[in-house]
């Protein structure tokens, strides 16, 4: 579950990446806020996992895997970063 957990969440990226891109290039300043919408949703699904300690939706617990632990932090930070630099690189 570690495996897929972190694969569907390094792939994720992408799609959010350029959603966030082509969201945040338009002049309205309601689809800015919806850009950056995205992005803190993903980092507050990160930290929730990582906080919570069970995976949202599917209610597997990764407390006891230091790896898929840790790595929901780590994703957190990284998905903050994806949509800074989404909405930075114009």
């Amino acid at each position: 579950m570690t495996f897929f957990y972190i694969l569907s969440s390094i792939l994720i990226f992408i799609p959010a990446y350029l959603a966030i891109k082509k969201i945040t290039t338009s002049e309205g300043v309601y689809h800015k806020f919806f850009g950056i919408l995205i992005s803190f949703l993903l980092m507050f699904f990160h930290f929730y996992t990582y906080h919570d300690g069970k995976i949202p939706f599917l209610a597997i617990s990764i407390e006891d895997n230091d790896i898929a632990h840790y790595s929901s932090f780590i994703f957190g930070l990284i998905s903050g970063v994806v949509g800074c630099i989404a909405y930075q690189d114009k």
